[in-house]
């Protein structure tokens, strides 16, 4: 596989996958494909880019991961940067894989998701001279504490963007303040794919996963790292353990990226562990939403979560922190509670509140699913992509 990158790599006409010689290439730089949101976000944005004409390659700086596949199913070449140890020449490596990509497939626009990314890739493309560079930011910027150099690269990167855009109004205002341009400066929304609208009957979706009919069924669909909250969630349902439904049962979807056997311990500390299903990474996520009553992210920080809007669309009421782009997405009153983050009492007394009262869980789910639709589809932020690709292009066409 190493050979076959470096041979796409160094040969890039073997990768053509459009017929339209004059349709804009874009090259997307990404550290690595494996399943987090920003990863699943180009996952489904990219091949309706590519179906609207657009000639779409990705570079990853650190090897495969799961969603090259997907990608590649969907007609769009991945070129994987070989893994190479120490980090120090695997950063070197990534650098010259797209370097590779710029000089020789010579893209209209390249585009970063992520820091790593951006500073590998944006350094590289500058020095490249490529006119037309973007970055995305799909966090907030807490990644930056205590880290003055890739504070000072992303900073010096910020004004030879031709574009930054963030996700949320709250990623929009950090960047303000880090000194991009204004003019410069693009909210894109997620957008949901249209299969998130359709989760599965929910008789069906429990009997699939074991779930008894009557039990209150609440999930939270996020990688287990310590700033998803997981810790505050649980505190707050053992805070709770005598006032909720007699049957009751949570779902934790997601990467157990090194957190999980402490949470079962706080779990088993605080009596509910015969509650919690730790499930892991799961693909089955309209059965998952389907046989739920209450959607749940209680994250310390976030951009725009993919897991809310997608809980959303499937027309679950939530219970959400103010983390974030999360309020942006989940109205508090109208389609959700939100709470203050890293708060249990809050959480826990959002969560008792629409535990006993199904008619405004039902009077939330159906403004989430109306509100998913309305404002976060698909198609609305891949022709939000495509007039900023076209926009830039041509302005830099007529400069």
């Amino acid at each position: 596989m190493v050979a076959a990158s470096l041979a796409e790599a160094t040969a890039p006409d073997r990768l053509a996958m459009n017929d339209q010689a004059d349709s804009l290439k874009i090259l997307f730089v990404v550290p690595l494909l494996a399943v987090g949101g920003a990863e699943k976000h180009l996952a489904t944005v990219l091949p309706k880019l590519r179906e609207k004409g657009f000639d779409i390659r990705v570079v990853t700086a650190r090897g495969e991961a799961v969603l090259d596949a997907v990608l590649r199913e969907n007609g769009v070449p991945v070129i994987n940067t070989p893994m190479v140890r120490p980090s120090p020449l695997r950063r070197l490596a990534a650098c010259r894989t797209i370097w590779r990509q710029i000089r020789n497939w010579r893209p209209d626009v390249v585009h970063f998701f992520l820091p790593e990314a951006y500073i590998l890739g944006g350094l590289t493309a500058w020095l490249a001279r490529r006119p037309v560079r973007v970055m995305s930011r799909r966090s907030l910027n807490i990644y930056q504490k205590d880290r003055r150099l890739v504070i000072a690269l992303e900073h010096f990167l910020h004004r030879r963007m031709a574009a930054v855009t963030g996700n949320s109004e709250a990623v929009r205002a950090e960047l303000l303040a880090e000194g991009v341009p204004p003019t410069r400066l693009h909210v894109i929304r997620n957008g949901i794919a249209e299969a998130a609208f359709h989760p599965s009957a929910q008789a069906e979706a429990r009997a699939r996963l074991d779930i008894p009919a009557d039990a209150f069924v609440m999930t939270c669909v996020a990688n287990l790292i310590p700033y998803k909250g997981h810790a505050d969630l649980i505190d707050a349902l053992v805070s709770l353990k005598n006032r909720m439904p007699a049957s009751w049962l949570l779902l934790l979807a997601g990467r157990d990226d090194g957190i999980g056997g402490d949470l079962l311990r706080r779990a088993e500390a605080g009596g509910i562990a015969d509650n919690i299903r730790f499930l892991g990474f799961r693909d089955d996520l309209a059965d998952i939403t389907g046989a739920s009553d209450l959607g749940l992210l209680v994250s310390h920080e976030e951009g725009s979560p993919n897991s809310v809007l997608e809980s959303m669309a499937a027309g679950l009421p939530m219970v959400v922190t103010d983390a974030g782009g999360t309020a942006e997405a989940a109205i508090d009153g109208e389609t959700a509670l939100v709470v203050p983050a890293r708060d249990s009492a809050a959480i826990a007394q959002a969560i008792v509140a629409l535990a006993h009262a199904p008619d405004r869980r039902q009077r939330f789910g159906e403004a989430a699913k109306a509100r998913a639709r309305d404002t976060f589809s698909l198609e609305a932020c891949t022709n939000a992509y495509a007039q900023l690709y076209e926009g830039l292009v041509s302005a830099e066409q007529h400069r």
